[in-house]
């Protein structure tokens, strides 16, 4: 592991410490930064100020939904179940006839969309309710 110490003993080389908008007492009372220190020992960079880690922002994944057809359930039974219909977003377009044995086949099946894709699609599509999922893709 590597350590660091910054210390900000002299922020610049300038004269006055008004001139970086702070006055000389609050460079006084804010003379140490941190310790830092960066692992490298199992091949990522794991950084640590005063001994907290310091976890990069990671930007939120969008929510997902799956879009079941209104009044399409029906028994299946080549699929052994009650199936129902999706609407499913495709390359190219967007179809009313994905089947799948309710939300979780639905979603495993790939079936989920975003908001922005709800927003973008035909007025068919934006009538439907979505149902919110977990998609851990």
């Amino acid at each position: 592991m590597t350590e660091i110490d910054i210390r900000k003993d002299r922020l610049a080389t300038r004269e006055e410490p008004e001139s970086w908008g702070h006055n000389a007492d609050w460079y006084s009372q804010h003379m140490e930064i941190s310790r830092v220190n960066i692992d490298t020992t199992h091949g990522s960079i794991d950084v640590y100020i005063d001994g907290k880690p310091v976890v990069p922002r990671q930007k939120p994944k969008p929510k997902r939904y799956v879009l079941p057809m209104p009044g399409t359930e029906y028994h299946n039974a080549q699929m052994r179940g009650n199936a129902q219909y999706y609407a499913v977003k495709t390359d190219t377009n967007w179809r009313p006839d994905a089947i799948a044995l309710g939300t979780d086949d639905a979603v495993e099946h790939g079936y989920t969309v975003t908001q922005a894709d709800i927003d973008a699609a035909p007025d068919w599509v934006k009538v439907l309710t979505p149902a919110e999922v977990n998609d851990d893709e």
